[in-house]
Parts: structure tokens; C-alpha cells; sequence
């Protein structure tokens, strides 16, 4: 079999993630998506005009993240385990979950956005109508709230504060942003959190895969 260095390939996953996170905010950023997100009529009109970089973007934030993600934690957990075994279990299960569900969100919007662009030029309402159930199962699965990510950010947090397997400085910043992912599921706080979790996250992304880049005795 070949050579496959698990500590190398999750830094390289953070990289990654990281990219998808940029990618992800560069095209609300620069486009009008981002104004019109959560106006069903108009955001269809705008991904009916775009389908292609709208496709590309679902698939890049959801789908391509989501299995680097998946690759991110297995090396987390080979990092933490010698330390901490069952706890790396826990964070592994978590976080193999969020990136599952990560993917399947990403699935549930690309199938929604080619059912509702087919529907488009004989009914724009119609399309519109199944976009907005697309976007609810989108929003329900992976896109909604930040439990989830919230939660992983702090186990890992915990684990650098506790553990020598990462450092105590990420652990510091790990639990802040676990913590404003968790103030995701609070409606009037979610307004403030959800970026801060979003740019927060792309750090912490580039940070552990810097930290993985080294072996543990370095």
C-alpha cells in the first residue's frame, strides 16, 4: 500500500477547509447573494442567472468541505488519542458527524437548486417555491445553526488546554469560537455569532493545519 501520512494529509485538509471558507464569503462578498438570501423570489432570480458559480459555490462550502473536514478530525484524533483516547473517540464522533451532515446539506441544495432551475423559465414562482423547501432542508441539516461545529471547537479547545498535544493558545481561541457556534441556536444573538463562528473558523482551519504540519515531538 502506499505511504499515507495521516498528520500530513489533515494539515492539508485545514488548508482546505480553510479555502472553502474564503471561497464561501468571497462569492457573498462580490456578488448579490448575499443581500438576497432568505427572499426566496429574489434569490432565485439571482441563482437562475448563475447557476454554474452557484452549483460550484454549494458544492465547494458544503460537499468539498465537508470530506476534508471529515480527514481534519481523523488526524485530530490520532494527535489527541495517546494523551487522551476515549476523549479523542468523543471529538472524532462529533466531528465525523457535523462533516456528514456538512456533506449531505451541500447534496440537499445542489439536487434542490437543479430541480428548482428546471422549473424556472415555464414557472419562476413554482421554482421559487422549491427552493425555499431546499433551503430549509439545507438550513435544517448543516446550515442553519452551529452545534455541531460549536461543540467540536470546544472539545478541541478543551484539549489544548488540558493536553500538551496541542497548543494552549489555540485551545484559548478553539473555545471562544465553540462557543459563539453554540450562540448560533439563539435567534437574536445568531446575527452576531454566525460570522464570528464563519471567520473565526477559517483561522482555526489554517492554524491546526500548521500545527499538524509538525510531529507532535517537534
Amino acid at each position: 500500500m502506499p505511504n499515507f501520512d495521516l498528520r500530513i494529509w489533515g494539515s492539508i485538509a485545514g488548508f482546505v477547509c480553510a479555502a472553502t471558507y474564503l471561497f464561501g464569503f468571497a462569492v457573498l462578498a462580490g456578488t448579490d447573494y448575499g443581500s438576497v438570501i432568505g427572499e426566496t423570489t429574489n434569490a432565485m432570480a439571482f441563482l437562475a442567472q448563475n447557476p454554474v458559480l452557484m452549483s460550484v459555490w454549494y458544492l465547494t462550502i458544503y460537499v468539498v468541505n465537508g470530506l476534508f473536514l471529515a480527514l481534519l478530525v481523523l488526524a485530530l484524533e490520532d494527535r489527541i488519542a495517546p494523551q487522551a483516547s476515549e476523549f479523542a473517540r468523543v471529538m472524532r464522533t462529533l466531528g465525523l458527524i457535523w462533516a456528514t451532515l456538512v456533506i449531505g446539506a451541500g447534496m440537499a441544495a445542489n439536487v434542490g437548486l437543479s430541480k428548482a432551475l428546471a422549473a424556472f423559465e415555464a414557472d419562476p414562482q413554482a421554482a421559487a417555491d422549491i427552493w425555499q423547501i431546499a433551503e430549509l432542508i439545507e438550513n435544517g441539516i448543516g446550515g442553519g445553526n452551529e452545534i455541531l461545529g460549536g461543540l467540536l471547537a470546544v472539545l478541541v479547545g478543551i484539549a489544548g488546554i488540558k493536553l500538551s498535544a496541542l497548543p494552549r493558545s489555540f485551545g484559548i481561541f478553539s473555545l471562544i469560537i465553540g462557543v459563539a457556534g453554540l450562540m448560533t441556536v439563539i435567534a437574536v444573538l445568531e446575527p452576531v455569532a454566525g460570522p464570528v463562528f464563519g471567520l473565526g473558523y477559517i483561522v482555526w482551519f489554517v492554524w491546526i493545519a500548521g500545527i499538524l504540519r509538525k510531529p507532535l515531538s517537534q
